[in-house]
C-alpha cells in the first residue's frame, strides 16, 4: 500500500505553482509587451496567480482529510501544470533570444568606455557581441522546454535545462542584473529543481552507482590518482602566478593635474613637445606603463621598472617605436595615497607630471 501524500509534499507543490505563476505574469509583463496588455492587468494575474493556490490549499487539505480521497493523482496534475509552466517560461525566453529581443545595446550606451557601464550593460553587450552563440542557447532553451512537457522526457528536459538555467541565474546574481530578471531565473530554476526531486532515487541510482565487487580494490589507487592530479594542477597554476611581476605600489589609473617642462621652455624634441598633450597616465598589469593623450586611440605604452630608494621610487621606461624612442626616467614621490609626482627627463627635457588618481 502507498503512503499518502503528506502535507509537505502537497504544500511545495502548491508553493512553487504560486511562484510560476507569478513568473509567468512578470514575464507578460516584460517591455516589450503588446499593447492589449496593461500594467494594470499583469498586477492583477500576478496577484491571483501567487494568491489563488495558497488560498486553495487549506480547502484542498480539508476536503481530503474529509474524504479521505488519495492526493497522488492531483499532485501528479499539479506537477503537470507546474512543467508546463516552467517549459513556457524558459520556451518564451529561448524565442526571445532567436527574435533579437534579447542582448540588444544602444548604440550610444556601447560607444561608452567599459568602466562607466554597469555590471547589466556589460553582460547584455557581452553576451549580445556573438548571434549565433545567443542562438544556440536559445535553441537548448526552446529543445529543453519541449521535453518538460512530455511525462516521458520530463527527466531529460530538466536535466538538459538545469545547467543552464543554473548559469543564468549565477549570472543575474553576480552582475546586478534589474530583479525582475533575477525573479524569474530564480522561480525557472526552482521549477527544474522541484521536477528533478521528483527522480531524486533514480537519479542517486544513476550518478552514484553501486561500486561493483570486481573494481573495489581500485577505488585506493583513483583516489590516489585524484590527488596526484589536483596537487600537479594546483602546482602549474601557482608557478605561473610567482611568475608574474609584482603588483606596483602605483597600480592604477591617474588623470594628469599639472605638466611641467623646467623653466617654461620645451625642447625640440618632438618627444617632448607630445608629452604636454599628455591626460592621462596608467601603472597598468604586469607593470606596463601607458600615457594617454587625450583619447584611448592615441597612446603609448611599454613595460616599466619600479624601484624603491631612499627618498622616493624610481620608475624606468623606454616608450615609443624603436627608431625613435621617449625614455623617461623619473622620481615617483608620494604625496597622499591618491596622488603621486612624476619629475625626470624625457629626450633630454626636464619634466614634472602631478597625478591624481581615478580608481
Amino acid at each position: 500500500m502507498k503512503e499518502p501524500v503528506s502535507f509537505g509534499r502537497k504544500f511545495f507543490a502548491i508553493l512553487l505553482l504560486s511562484f510560476l505563476l507569478f513568473d509567468i505574469a512578470l514575464l507578460i509583463g516584460t517591455p516589450p509587451r503588446p499593447v492589449w496588455i496593461s500594467q494594470e492587468f499583469v498586477f492583477i494575474v500576478a496577484v491571483l496567480g501567487f494568491a489563488g493556490p495558497l488560498i486553495a490549499l487549506p480547502i484542498w487539505q480539508y476536503r481530503q482529510r474529509r474524504t479521505g480521497s488519495d492526493a497522488r493523482p492531483a499532485i501528479q496534475r499539479i506537477d503537470g501544470i507546474s512543467a508546463c509552466l516552467t517549459a513556457f517560461g524558459i520556451m518564451t525566453f529561448g524565442y526571445k533570444k532567436l527574435f533579437h529581443l534579447q542582448f540588444r545595446t544602444p548604440l550610444s550606451v556601447a560607444d561608452k568606455a567599459m568602466s562607466g557601464l554597469d555590471g547589466e550593460t556589460l553582460t547584455w553587450y557581452y553576451f549580445g557581441h556573438s548571434a549565433t552563440f545567443g542562438g544556440i542557447i536559445g535553441f537548448l532553451q526552446i529543445g529543453g522546454a519541449f521535453l518538460l512537457i512530455f511525462r516521458r522526457t520530463r527527466l531529460a528536459g530538466a536535466l538538459l535545462l538545469l545547467p543552464v538555467m543554473v548559469n543564468i541565474l549565477f549570472v543575474n546574481i553576480f552582475y546586478q542584473m534589474n530583479p525582475g530578471a533575477l525573479l524569474q531565473s530564480l522561480f525557472l530554476t526552482l521549477g527544474l529543481v522541484y521536477l528533478l526531486a521528483g527522480y531524486y532515487k533514480r537519479l542517486i541510482g544513476i550518478l552514484f552507482p553501486p561500486v561493483e565487487p570486481g573494481i573495489q580494490g581500485r577505488v585506493g589507487k583513483q583516489w590516489l590518482g585524484a590527488a596526484v592530479i589536483g596537487l600537479f594542477s594546483f602546482a602549474y597554476v601557482l608557478q605561473l602566478h610567482h611568475t608574474l611581476p609584482p603588483e606596483s605600489p602605483f597600480y592604477g589609473a591617474y588623470k594628469v593635474k599639472d605638466l611641467r617642462v623646467k623653466d617654461g621652455v620645451v625642447g625640440h624634441s618632438r618627444d617632448s613637445t607630445a608629452i604636454l598633450n599628455c591626460t592621462k597616465v596608467y601603472f597598468d598589469l604586469d607593470n606596463v606603463l601607458v600615457l594617454e593623450y587625450g583619447s584611448p586611440d592615441r597612446r603609448l605604452m611599454a613595460k616599466y621598472t619600479c624601484e624603491k630608494t631612499d627618498r622616493a621610487w624610481t620608475v624606468k621606461s623606454r616608450l615609443g617605436n624603436k627608431g625613435d624612442p621617449i625614455i623617461l626616467i623619473a622620481k615617483a614621490d608620494r604625496k597622499t595615497r591618491d596622488e603621486i609626482s612624476l619629475t625626470g627627463r624625457l629626450s633630454g627635457d626636464s619634466i614634472t607630471l602631478d597625478l591624481s588618481r581615478i580608481r
